[in-house]
């Protein structure tokens, strides 16, 4: 199985990996992959080698073993995070432009507001939904 974390700069993306991988070893963990290209291209004018369609190829791909989980926190918890590489961007233009990615990819996506949450509960909420989706 492959879980791919995505969402903005700061909402613990790599924490939750770490975090996962203490506990479980049933899966690959990716920060960031195609949505992330998507998005990222768009905002910041980025050249990517890749087009929509070509991303949207891969996702058509590892679709019948691959979850991505989008985690969003509050605006004023993310304000308070150090170490954004995007602090200059619009949240709500970045969480628009994952909404349309994910309105085009075959992917499956759970959505999760992690802003409250402790990195231990927010993978037991993954593992949760994982079992309740069949990925588990």
């Amino acid at each position: 199985m492959l879980i791919i974390l995505e969402g903005v700069s700061g909402v613990g993306k790599t924490t939750i990996m770490h975090e996962y991988t203490k506990k479980y070893n049933d899966a690959v963990l990716i920060c960031r992959f195609t949505p992330s290209t998507f998005v990222y291209g768009k905002l910041k004018s980025r050249q990517t080698n890749m087009t929509l369609d070509e991303l949207l190829a891969i996702d058509k791909k590892i679709k019948d073993f691959a979850i991505v989980f989008h985690f969003s926190v509050e605006k004023e918890i993310l304000e308070k995070r150090e170490g954004r590489d995007d602090t200059e961007l619009d949240n709500d233009m970045i969480e628009n432009l994952y909404d349309e990615y994910y309105s085009l990819s075959p992917l499956y996506v759970e959505k999760i507001d992690v802003s409250y949450m402790k990195p231990y509960e927010i993978v037991e909420e993954m593992r949760k939904r994982m079992k309740r989706c069949g990925f588990l």
